[in-house]
């Protein structure tokens, strides 16, 4: 049982290449700060490249000299990036002890899912969208109507594994209790928001405004 009247050690788990300038590391960024600022000890468990962020203590995996991607979308090498992201998760387990284990994406809810198994440790997650739909939108799987029946499948599976779910919009949310048959009361929408401090609006670029073709307009 959690003891809600305490601060929790929790264990992030992020499959990316944390932190690269895109939406989905934003959002991981911003909820590992919140957790920390509420007084919880954070620790993020991500890829081997990327660049770390002041405030979130951050542990790697072992980093493949070839793989440099920084974009979104699936790649074939996450196959065997993920179970190096897995063996790292393990062993933070084993030393840090989390109280609450707080996965990222569909590929780390099964690595959640594995360590929260062999722990004994609660799984939330954090969604932002379709495993399938991504798939289909990147090109990594063809558009077959079995293939897809079966990938849905697949992400039915993976979205029932955690004891709660948040996710970044009311659609997602809906979606989870009419297709995936998860109980309204184990998913919540959170909706993406940026840290002014950071994403603040700056003066107007003129020089960059004209090289993107973007004509002048008025203050």
């Amino acid at each position: 049982m959690i003891n809600h009247d305490r601060h929790r050690r929790i264990l992030m788990i992020a499959p990316t290449p944390f932190f690269a300038d895109r939406g989905c590391h934003v959002r991981i960024m911003g909820e590992a700060k919140a957790l920390i600022a509420l007084g919880n000890k954070v620790i993020l468990c991500t890829y081997g490249l990327g660049r770390n962020v002041d405030g979130i203590p951050t542990e790697r995996a072992l980093a493949i000299p070839w793989y440099k991607k920084l974009s979104a979308g699936p790649s074939i090498h996450k196959f065997y990036i993920d179970v190096l992201l897995l063996w790292k998760a393990l062993r933070i387990c084993r030393r840090f002890r989390p109280d609450i284990i707080h996965a990222h994406l569909h590929e780390g809810i099964v690595i959640g899912k594995i360590a929260s198994k062999v722990f004994g440790i609660p799984l939330v997650a954090d969604l932002q969208g379709s495993l399938t739909d991504e798939l289909l939108d990147h090109k990594f799987i063809p558009n077959v109507r079995w293939l897809v029946k079966l990938t849905r499948w697949i992400e039915k599976k993976i979205n029932q594994m955690p004891m709660h779910l948040i996710v970044s919009s009311t659609h997602t949310a809906k979606t989870c209790v009419e297709v995936y048959g998860i109980s309204a009361d184990r998913v919540s929408a959170v909706m993406d928001g940026v840290d002014i401090e950071i994403f603040s609006p700056r003066e107007k670029d003129l020089v960059l405004q004209a090289s993107l073709g973007i004509l002048p307009t008025g203050n």
